[in-house]
């Protein structure tokens, strides 16, 4: 389990100047709105080699989550408590459960986070776009190294998957290293998972 939010940090080791200097300009988030359970439909896949030089730190647990779920609750003016709950390998495996804190970094536009297990060391995330009913979400980080979709359903239509992966590609990411996450269609059961 700790091996998943050290990969989630160290992939996204950033700096406020990257941020500046990006390409695409952060979106306005009402963190209010932003609250609640989003499931993870598509991230990053990182390659194995790509860690070579941090030891050789497995990134099983990123590349082969399942059911990836994440509940944000803002807990002060400037701070989520992110919950995340994910299975590894199949879809019959236990869940696994990380608690994190985001401390958000700008305030004019609350769309520059800071993503910690004990702040304030933490690597920052951009909250590229959130659609007008918040919806579904896309999340990266400044070198765009990792990005991940988020969304209120377990599925996105395939119009609309085609134009979050072109503006994806636009931004700087890598889009052949994106994956689908694996989720369960089935409303019965997504009702019934506690976080």
């Amino acid at each position: 389990m700790l091996r998943f939010v050290f990969l989630l940090m160290v992939i996204s080791c950033s700096s406020e100047k990257a941020i500046q200097n990006s390409n695409n300009h952060p979106q306005y988030l009402d963190l209010l709105k932003f609250e609640g359970r989003w499931y993870v439909l598509g991230q990053s896949n990182i390659a194995k080699q790509e860690w070579y030089s941090f030891g050789r730190f497995p990134v099983d647990d990123l590349n082969n989550s399942y059911e990836l779920i994440e509940l944000y609750q803002l807990f002060s003016l400037n701070q989520y408590k992110l919950t995340m709950k994910y299975k590894l390998g199949s879809f019959y495996d236990d869940f696994q459960k990380e608690n994190l804190r985001i401390h958000i970094e700008d305030k004019s536009n609350n769309s520059i986070w800071n993503v910690s297990r004990l702040w304030p060391i933490g690597n920052q995330f951009i909250v590229h776009e959130v659609d007008k009913d918040y919806q579904y979400a896309i999340i990266g980080t400044p070198y765009r190294h990792y990005v991940k979709v988020l969304a209120r359903q377990k599925k996105l239509p395939i119009k609309l998957w085609k134009s979050i992966k072109e503006k994806m590609k636009n931004w700087g990411y890598d889009t052949t290293k994106f994956r689908l996450i694996p989720h369960q269609i089935d409303p019965y059961f997504a009702d019934k998972i506690e976080i």
